[in-house]
């Protein structure tokens, strides 16, 4: 039913030793990569690696990314010589080894005496397993191909066994052969429950009599201390986060076992981290905190609430890699980063009264939002709320500018109380085709690509102070009663390409056309376009 015989069948017979199988070839790496249409790059610096950022959307850069990884890893890419014509917006449903998902890969080794492989995917952890595509098989990508990096690097390959994945279990195998199940892993360290963790091969088994570990948190019960394991074997030097800092300096930390599945940490009698049975943190309670710093239990999963109703600023990736908030009670937050609930999918009501200003990416990937409250916004940047379908309640009415993919899976906004709307980003509602005819926003300036594209019930257009449209304007609409644009000068390809009637056409001011094959309206020839103009315009 999940459609994993093939991955499977993979798993058993990763048990074979394949490696003398391995075809013997006299080509490079980069030979063979080039076979297969891939461009490869040796990665020597860390201005080499960050070069290949760019291929990457906000929200699923590679942890490679963050520094220090040649420390630790041979670092290669290969990229596809088409790589930049395969858009990630092409892929809704993204599966590992899709052509977007390839065209960009990371190949690294491991340093050291014995050197295990990784090949990582364009969509990081977006999908399962991105850190095996291929499965982590070079023979995949090309014949021959492990063989060549062996002989040009004197490497020494350890072929892992080959992770067999199953819906909501997550596995790594340490150099002991043995499956360990884990709970969140970062930076490639795994934080497994029975108070395990797994740093680079190495098993570490902490005193449960001592320690719970919360995720990637060590709470020392004796010393009454969190640490954030700091991605060595020891952690007797911590690296402190914004989670830690939210909870400052502890002084009394008391456990409540409510079940086998749930317990509290409860910090200095008012702070609350909510544990399920494989101690991973699924609430939060923080009354005092007032600013968020960047990369708040960002690499979390399972939180389901969380109430912080004092902090007034959230920085970048706040609970980013979260999937699974319910409740959030932010009631005083008025700036919130980018990145923050990139792929929180089960959040139905968005209630932020104090909000003004919201970063990139923003619940991009929630589809199940229903009430979106935000009466004091005014700015939002790209990829807002992008997934969500039904909205049945909404309120933005200071909303002044929004960046790219705004709402743009929306199919039937309840209302458009656009009145304070200066500029809109591509894809803005693109997709939106609610049974509003008056489209009506009084201050809006510039809109970029597909504004409305696939609007067809719209019956009146009335935007007196907009200048100038990106492609794609309005491109479906077929019968228009009143169409006013009195400041428009420039526009663009595709400019309400499919409309056939209208009544009323007024834009005296347009100058610049980019592209001639218009609309039935515009098109390339001045006396027909002044005609239509002079013959349609009336004054009321």
């Amino acid at each position: 039913t999940n459609d994993l015989i093939d991955d499977f069948k993979a798993f058993i017979y990763s048990d074979i030793d394949e490696e003398s199988n391995f075809r013997e070839i006299e080509k490079t790496p980069f030979e063979l990569m080039d076979e297969v249409g891939y461009t490869l790059y040796e990665c020597k610096t860390e201005a080499d690696i960050q070069k290949f950022k760019k291929y990457y959307v906000k929200g699923e850069e590679l942890c490679t990314f963050r520094g220090d990884r040649l420390k630790k890893c041979l670092v290669f890419f290969a990229v596809k010589k088409d790589a930049d014509k395969i858009n990630r917006s092409d892929f809704l449903k993204p599966k590992r080894e899709d052509r977007y998902g390839t065209s960009v890969i990371s190949i690294q080794f491991s340093r050291g005496a014995i050197n295990t492989l990784s090949i990582k995917n364009r969509y990081n952890h977006t999908v399962m397993n991105p850190d095996a595509t291929f499965n982590n098989n070079l023979e995949n990508i090309n014949s021959g191909l492990t063989k060549a990096f062996q002989k040009a690097y004197d490497l020494r390959i350890h072929f892992n066994k080959v992770n067999f994945p199953l819906t909501n279990y997550k596995y790594t195998i340490d150099c002991d052969g043995k499956f360990y199940k884990y709970n969140i892993e970062t930076r490639g360290i795994y934080f497994c429950h029975n108070n395990i963790v797994i740093d680079n091969g190495r098993v570490k088994k902490l005193d449960k009599s001592r320690y719970i570990i919360a995720e990637q948190y060590i709470i020392d019960l004796k010393k009454k201390k969190i640490d954030r394991y700091s991605g060595t074997i020891s952690f007797d030097k911590p690296y402190i986060d914004s989670f830690q800092k939210s909870i400052g300096q502890v002084q009394k930390i008391e456990v409540k076992k409510i079940n086998n599945n749930l317990k509290k940490v409860i910090i200095n009698d008012d702070i609350i981290i909510e544990l399920n049975g494989n101690n991973a943190i699924m609430g939060y309670i923080n009354n005092k905190v007032t600013t968020i710093n960047k990369d708040f239990l960002e690499d979390n999963e399972e939180l389901k609430y969380i109430e912080m109703k004092n902090v007034v600023k959230i920085k970048d990736n706040f609970l980013r890699w979260n999937e699974k908030l319910e409740e959030l009670i932010i009631p005083k937050v008025e700036h919130i980063g980018n990145c923050c609930l990139c792929y929180t999918d089960k959040l139905k009501v968005l209630d932020l009264p104090n909000v003004k200003t919201i970063g990139d990416s923003f619940l991009r990937n929630a589809s199940n939002v229903k009430r979106i409250i935000l009466p004091s916004t005014t700015i939002v940047g790209i990829s807002f709320i992008e997934s969500t379908e039904d909205i049945e309640e909404f309120d933005m009415p200071n909303i002044k500018i929004v960046g790219d993919n705004f709402l743009r899976s929306s199919k039937k906004l309840p209302k458009y109380d656009f009145f304070n709307l200066k500029y809109a980003g591509d894809n803005f509602l693109e997709n939106d085709n609610s049974d509003n005819e008056i489209l009506y926003m009084p201050n809006l300036k510039i809109v970029f690509n597909s504004f409305f594209r696939n609007n067809t019930n719209f019956k009146w257009i009335i935007l007196p102070t907009l200048k100038e449209t990106g492609r794609d304007f309005l491109l479906k609409l077929e019968d228009t009663h009143k169409i006013h644009l009195p400041n428009l000068r420039k526009i663009d390809s595709g400019f309400l390409f499919y409309n056939k009637y209208i009544y009323n056409f007024y834009a005296p001011k347009i100058n610049h056309v980019a592209n001639y094959s218009m609309s039935h309206i515009l098109v390339n020839n001045q006396e027909v376009h002044d005609f239509v103009k002079k013959l349609v315009y009336k004054k009321d």
